[in-house]
């Protein structure tokens, strides 16, 4: 078949377990006309013998086998040898529904569509994933709206159709430098250069949520997702002020990256803020050149979060807030107690704590654990609390135990 209809893309890694599904989903398909290429990463489980045994059994089907260079380069791999006239990404351990390039080829050529963003859900269910598959018909013949005004258009690769030509004529590939979010990013890069891009909300594609997926797994370091994610940040906004997007979208380009670091940096310990901080502030007076941030029209929340990302400074001599925390050795809820200070929307505090009773304790190593992260944590050398008064420098004083959670906008609202 040498100008099929559709190109599906399927990067393959260790995936034994789900690959039939997948494949039967596509060689399933309502529309015929579509070839099928399986692009195995170097796979070491039996994910190639199965796609050899596939290929031999239906010629839509071409299997090529790889060393192993992560899903980015394979997609791109992939692009590059798609003969079809559209292009479909989907992983090999999720699966489509039956009619889904028929209905997909059907929107694309009524509305003469570059991009169809449609529907999906995950299973199990994973809530922000399915509220980032399309939920209604639209048509936009603006990409930058498109992109920011119609839920679907970020962060996911798999519930896209892109028109062949589209993507080659506009030499646009996903970044295999990105570790994490390259396809949050690739959407940054493709959307603003369509035409036309239309949604459609039936339900068509099957999202695998495992544990060892990337999508799956749960970034526990804070500060290493939010380094990653301003790579992101970095790579989109710099596309867009190459191309001179970022004049006319300035707003809606950095309301779109404070939003997209504030939840990772929300989860990151103060001196790791306190880098990033430096780093991103420099990041937008290089990108912005020189325009200023108020210039923009942010709105309060974001004006929020970005004074949140970039305000952390090593040191501060007049904190609002001293926050003197009394011994709790035996707290149970101690970690929570720490960690619902360290991540207050409020940043300019102090805490203080009372030096514990047992220095080998758990207790004890949250407190080390905590000053190691931040600079604005320091451990009393006695618990006398007069002397501890005299030491604070904060305007005001909570005296507070390590038994107590804090709400996150606490301390910003007393201070209001």
């Amino acid at each position: 078949m040498d100008n099929p209809k559709v190109s599906i893309i399927v990067p393959v890694y260790n995936v034994e377990s789900y690959l039939a599904q997948c494949l039967d989903s596509l060689i399933e398909q309502t529309l015929s006309d579509i070839e099928i290429l399986c692009l195995d990463d170097g796979s070491t489980d039996g994910s190639p013998e199965l796609l050899d045994a596939y290929a031999a059994k239906d010629a839509r089907i071409r299997a090529l086998h790889r060393e192993n260079c992560g899903v980015a380069e394979t997609r791109n791999v992939g692009v590059g040898l798609a003969r079809g006239e559209y292009i479909l990404f989907v992983d090999s351990d999720d699966y489509i529904a039956q009619r889904s390039c028929e209905v997909l080829v059907a929107t694309a050529e009524r509305e003469g569509a570059d991009i169809v963003v449609f529907g999906g859900k995950t299973f199990p269910t994973l809530p922000w994933a399915d509220d980032s598959f399309a939920w209604r018909d639209n048509v936009y013949h603006s990409g930058v709206d498109a992109l920011l005004y119609e839920r679907g258009s970020i962060p996911l690769m798999c519930n896209k159709m892109y028109r062949t030509d589209f993507l080659r004529g506009n030499g646009l590939f996903l970044n295999p430098d990105l570790s994490l979010g390259e396809d949050h990013a690739f959407q940054f890069i493709t959307f603003p250069l369509a035409k036309t891009v239309a949604f459609s909300k039936e339900m068509l594609y099957f999202y695998r949520v495992r544990r060892d997926s990337a999508v799956g797994a749960t970034c526990s370091d804070g500060a290493k997702q939010l380094f990653l994610h301003f790579d992101v940040v970095k790579y989109a906004l710099t596309t867009w002020k190459e191309r001179g997007t970022l004049v006319e979208f300035g707003r809606e380009g950095i309301s779109w990256a404070v939003s997209f670091l504030f939840t990772s940096a929300k989860m990151t310990y103060y001196n790791d803020r306190v880098r990033f901080a430096e780093l991103f502030s420099a990041f937008l007076d290089e990108v912005l050149e020189g325009r200023p941030l108020d210039s923009l029209g942010l709105d309060d929340g974001v004006r929020g979060r970005l004074a949140y990302l970039v305000s952390p400074q090593v040191e501060a001599d007049a904190p609002s807030i001293s926050i003197l925390i009394e011994c709790a050795d035996e707290a149970d809820d101690a970690k929570a107690a720490l960690d619902a200070i360290e991540f207050q929307d409020e940043q300019s505090f102090e805490v203080l704590f009372f030096p514990p009773a047992d220095a080998n304790s758990r207790y004890a190593q949250l407190i080390a654990d905590f000053t190691e992260n931040d600079c604005r944590a320091r451990v009393l050398p006695t618990r006398d609390v007069a002397s501890a008064l005299v030491s604070a420098r904060g305007t005001y004083l909570v005296r507070s135990y390590a038994n107590v959670v804090y709400d996150p906008q606490a301390f910003d609202q007393l201070l209001q």
